[in-house]
């Protein structure tokens, strides 16, 4: 998904700002930069979150990088389109990985930034699709993960295929 890390490197960059309003992101994206459609802009906000891109700024509703975007390699000519979303995993309303966070802040009482930052870093530590991680993260925190297998087997299985299609980058 280096599609997607550019693309966040190249927002941030542009706008030289150390964060964004998720709006503003979803703004530049859509609007400004003509890269996608409101709805999948939105969708790239999403995308990049769940693959630990982007990390909850120090207001609310703000987003930030979560890694240095001066050390990603962006191409001059660099432009994202709606296919780096394939096989993008989905954090929206209702996704597994976002119900997982929620029933491990429930278990654990602990709140739902500091379970999604233990989230990202399983996800960092193991290498781990952002399902995988939160499946790891629900269940020491005391949730039963029976339920939820069968989603993350899913989301696994879409992440695999949409890694070995050629157009994946």
């Amino acid at each position: 998904m280096l599609a997607v890390k550019q693309a966040v490197a190249f927002l941030f960059r542009r706008s030289g700002e150390a964060q964004l309003l998720e709006d503003e992101f979803v703004r530049q994206a859509s609007l400004d930069l003509h890269w996608f459609s409101p709805k999948d802009a939105r969708r790239f906000l999403e995308a990049a979150r769940a693959l630990g891109y982007l990390s909850a700024g120090s207001a609310p509703r703000t987003v930030r990088p979560s890694f240095d975007t001066e050390s990603i390699q962006v191409p001059l000519d660099f432009r994202a389109t709606p296919q780096i979303l394939e096989g993008a995993p989905e954090l929206g309303p209702g996704s597994v990985v976002e119900a997982l966070a929620e029933a491990a802040a429930r278990a654990s009482g602990a709140s739902l930034e500091s379970v999604w930052d233990a989230i990202r870093k399983k996800q960092d530590d193991k290498l781990l699709e952002p399902s995988a991680a939160a499946l790891l993260v629900a269940a020491r925190a005391g949730v039963d993960i029976g339920p939820y297998i069968a989603r993350v087997k899913e989301e696994l299985n879409r992440a695999a295929r949409a890694a070995a299609s050629p157009s994946a980058s």
